[in-house]
């Protein structure tokens, strides 16, 4: 499988639609011990792109310390296919988008269901592969998500439509009026236990303020409920406090560009057991217990302002930044802060690049912020030099944890190399 695969891989190679890079290095892991071990690796990335159609592998080659290729993920067809990271058709916000792959950030309409989900929490270790389809017409328009093709798990969409587009008036021929649903119907990734789905669904509008090329505002709500499945609402002997069901979630705010910034500004009312972006860049390690850790009971009431603000600069430089409080956090989760910066080599005499993500549930001052061993903290950086034109020197670290709250830490030294 793994010769045949190759053998197409550089037959596709000889055209002109190619380009490959690559890298080799050693990772080092830490086990659940909290022992670290490293392997060594080569990364080839080759790449296709033609017409609006994009293609992108991910081959990773495992050695052991004594040097004997590791081919535990080279055994099967299945194997085969998480060798592809992305076959895209089209951009986000075109007529036609589909895009069959890995999932690094998903936000479905204004972020009450799906917010910056990724199935890539545990990349390479976990693969799944996820699909998305988007279709967007003159007066209606889709979002969808399937985000494990190997298995029946989390699935999403949402459906929007413009009741006046056609009605002559300025101001309404834009509202959109939107239905939108998510469900994990395995959570636990136990095709044996029944009546564990957890499904959310939601209703919203969007009705454009102001449009204009400096400043441009858009008026949107939400409102949501969840409906969760036997398995957390029925009462046992092991849980005399099951969750209760049917908890729901409303938010209003804008959205829009001032200057050279993009920006969102929301005011949340939750009740108590209902979970606002259920699926967000936690889900991975936290959904086979989260909704058993949602409140029996619907008050008190959570309410609260939240905010993001973000900045780019000709493709070159990203910066963007988002926080939220509420109060009666039950569950600690506010404030919860999120950021992200890269900063392309063109910024620094094309010798150096930097990319970061930073994600922080229960920052309540600096010391917590800057707290990276505590169970709720996902961050990545990425630092790059360049010794030549094709060859460029990174270190990477990422840091998550488990479903105990348990830290782990992963770094990466690798050569990359553009062929």
């Amino acid at each position: 499988m793994r010769k045949l695969f190759l053998g197409v891989l550089f037959l596709l190679a000889s055209t002109n639609i190619f380009a490959m890079s690559g890298a080799f290095g050693t990772e080092v892991f830490t086990d659940e011990d909290g022992s670290q071990y490293s392997i060594n690796k080569v990364v080839l990335y080759p790449q296709w792109s033609i017409w609006k159609i994009d293609i992108g592998l991910d081959l990773q080659l495992y050695f052991d310390s004594e040097g004997d290729f590791i081919d535990d993920n080279w055994d099967s067809s299945s194997d085969i296919i998480k060798k592809i990271l992305y076959l895209k058709y089209g951009d986000k916000g075109d007529t036609l988008y589909v895009k069959f792959g890995s999932l690094s950030s998903a936000t479905i309409g204004h972020g009450i269901i799906f917010n910056r989900y990724s199935n890539m929490v545990r990349y390479p270790e976990i693969v799944k592969r996820s699909l998305v389809l988007d279709i967007n017409l003159e007066q209606m328009g889709i979002e969808t998500l399937a985000t494990s093709l190997e298995r029946s798990e989390v699935y999403g969409g949402r459906f929007y439509f413009k009741p006046f587009y056609n009605s002559g008036s300025l101001f309404l021929a834009n509202l959109k009026l939107a239905l939108s649903g998510g469900t994990d119907v395995d959570p636990d990734s136990n095709d044996k236990t029944k009546g564990d789905a957890v499904s959310i669904g939601a209703a919203d509008m969007e009705l454009p303020l102001v449009d204009g090329y400096l400043l441009s505002s858009t008026l949107f709500g939400d409102i949501a409920q969840m409906d969760l499945s036997e398995a957390y609402v029925k009462k046992t002997p092991e849980r005399p406090k099951p969750s209760k069901n049917n908890g729901s979630g409303s938010a209003v705010g804008f959205f829009g560009k001032l200057l050279v910034f993009d920006y969102q500004v929301q005011y949340k009312s939750l009740d108590n057991n209902f979970v606002y972006s259920y699926f967000d860049s936690y889900y991975e390690i936290e959904k086979s217990t989260k909704a058993m850790n949602i409140s029996d009971k619907s008050t008190p009431k959570q309410e609260g302002w939240g905010g993001t603000i973000g900045f780019s600069l000709m493709d070159k430089a990203y910066v963007m930044a988002s926080y939220e409080d509420l109060n009666n956090d039950t569950f600690d989760l506010y404030p919860w802060v999120h950021a992200e910066v890269s900063l392309d080599k063109s910024l620094f005499m094309d010798k150096v690049f930097f990319k970061a993500s930073y994600d922080k549930k229960n920052a309540s001052n600096w010391d917590e912020v800057r707290d990276l061993k505590s169970g709720n903290a996902l961050v990545t950086t990425e630092l790059g030099i360049a010794l030549s034109d094709s060859t460029t020197v990174v270190i990477s670290k990422k840091y998550t944890y488990d479903i105990y709250g348990n830290r782990t830490k992963r770094t990466k030294f690798e050569t990359r190399i553009i062929f």
